[in-house]
């Protein structure tokens, strides 16, 4: 069903469409940008974690460490003797590592290069011509899984914020636009007032010189003269204020004083939504069903964290490489050793007063609070789609009848102020008449404002 709407104002070229209005406002104003930015942290976020877990080179350096000084040496005597020490100790060393996220193992080989001159004496070098090894935690939490997860969560959470943003920004001018709208039709309904009053005061003036109009009618038409043209003025600055507005939401043509000539839509879409469906279409893509996943996840991980970091816990950790060392650089990679390490360490907690127990509690009914609270926040926001759906439904008829009663009123207007030309009513009705034109008019601008923010908070919440 389509209802062509009533035109308020003379369509002029270069009105303004609450379609453009949208436009105007994703193109220039501020809260797009301020979405863009906040998702482009995020997607760096995600990336710097990444990085972690790609392969590293590094190449570590100390040239020189040359240290003077003296050193206490006992004797065989039992006496001391101070030795003065002049040393250099220099260092070289590059290291490629790679790290597993699943495990948190971390993989390396390296090469290593050191030399030691003593001033007095002689000059050793000490080489590692490649070395490989591994460290492995073994029963520790591994945080950096844990921040991987979050970070990804948080990514799309972000980007739900700039799509929900986006239809937000469509919401929150569309009701600027009918404030704009609004005020424009109490201008235009106070100018027409003011030049049908001025016109029935002028025939009222001639009534008076021929004695067919009371003094009491006569200064009821001036006094409502007189509020028309207050009304005009009032309304006049009604539609700058709003104007002002509309054009700061959309970050457009503030740098002029120019007015907003305003067309209302030309149909009324009436698009159907069903409330079941637009409920879980709703809340499948909605920040707010991430925000909660993150709350779940980061209450998860507090409760794996507690129960790993009161539990046994070790470490696993081999290399396998060459040493060599000589006199001179050549000689030290010669004639190189192979060397090995395998190491494991393991600490359990024996005794510890039941801070594991009332921890992983405290952390346990934590997550199941949260758990509860989620359920909750979807139930009571499926409830509210649903009533917005509700709402939107009524508003469609509500608007019909509206736009029915502004077309009544205004035809029995026309028919009242060509009676009261005739004399055939008394002002009391002419007046009853104008009231109702008025209060319809507005109204009916005030039903189709309500449909199109509806529209579109519908809209917002099923992205």
């Amino acid at each position: 069903m389509k209802i062509l709407l009533l035109l308020i104002f003379f369509q002029q070229p270069d009105s303004l469409s609450l379609d453009k209005a949208i436009r105007l406002a994703q193109e220039f104003s501020l809260s797009p940008k301020k979405s863009e930015m906040e998702l482009l942290v995020a997607q760096t976020n995600v990336k710097y974690l990444d990085a972690e877990f790609k392969p590293q080179l590094s190449l570590g350096a100390t040239l020189p460490q040359y240290y003077k000084t003296t050193s206490a040496v006992t004797q065989p005597d039992g006496t001391i003797s101070f030795v003065p020490i002049s040393q250099d100790n220099s260092s070289l060393n590059l290291q490629l590592t790679q790290r597993l996220r699943s495990s948190n193992t971390r993989f390396f080989a390296e090469t290593r290069l050191r030399r030691y001159q003593d001033f007095t004496g002689s000059t050793q070098y000490n080489s590692v011509p490649f070395r490989i090894g591994i460290e492995q935690p073994l029963n520790f939490f591994n945080a950096m899984k844990w921040d991987k997860k979050l970070a990804d969560l948080s990514l799309d959470l972000t980007k739900a914020q700039w799509r929900i943003r986006q239809a937000k920004l469509s919401s929150e001018v569309t009701t600027a636009f009918f404030e704009l709208l609004s005020a424009q039709v109490n201008l235009e309904i106070a100018r027409t007032n003011a030049r049908n009053s001025e016109k029935i005061y002028q025939i009222a003036l001639e009534r008076d010189k021929l004695g067919k109009i009371s003094k009491s009618d006569l200064l009821q038409l001036e006094l409502s003269l007189h509020s028309a043209e207050q009304s005009s003025i009032n309304a006049k600055r009604e539609v700058i204020r709003a104007n002002a507005n509309l054009k700061e939401l959309m970050g457009y043509g503030v740098e002029e004083d120019e007015i907003f000539v305003l067309k209302m839509p030309e149909i009324l879409l009436f698009e159907t939504f069903l409330p079941e469906a637009t409920a879980e279409k709703a809340w499948a893509n909605r920040p707010e069903k991430k925000q909660m996943e993150k709350l779940l996840l980061e209450t998860e991980r507090a409760l794996k964290e507690t129960r790993q970091n009161h539990s046994w816990q070790g470490s696993l950790s081999a290399t396998l490489g060459w040493v060599g060392t000589g006199a001179r650089f050549p000689l030290s990679y010669e004639v190189p050793q192979m060397e090995n390490l395998v190491q494991v360490t393991l600490r359990v907690p024996i005794l510890d007063g039941g801070k594991k127990q009332w921890s992983t509690k405290s952390a346990q009914a934590q997550l199941e609070y949260t758990q509860l609270e989620a359920e909750y926040a979807e139930k009571n926001f499926k409830q509210m789609v649903r009533q917005w759906v509700h709402q939107y439904e009524e508003l469609k008829a509500e608007v019909e009848w509206g736009a029915k009663s502004l077309a009544i009123a205004r035809q029995r207007y026309d028919i009242a102020n060509q009676r009261y030309l005739l004399n055939d009513i008394s002002i009391t009705d002419l007046s009853i008449a104008f009231s109702e034109r008025d209060q319809a008019w507005r109204n009916y601008t005030q039903l189709l404002r309500a449909y199109w923010v509806t529209y579109y908070t519908l809209k917002q919440l099923t992205l």
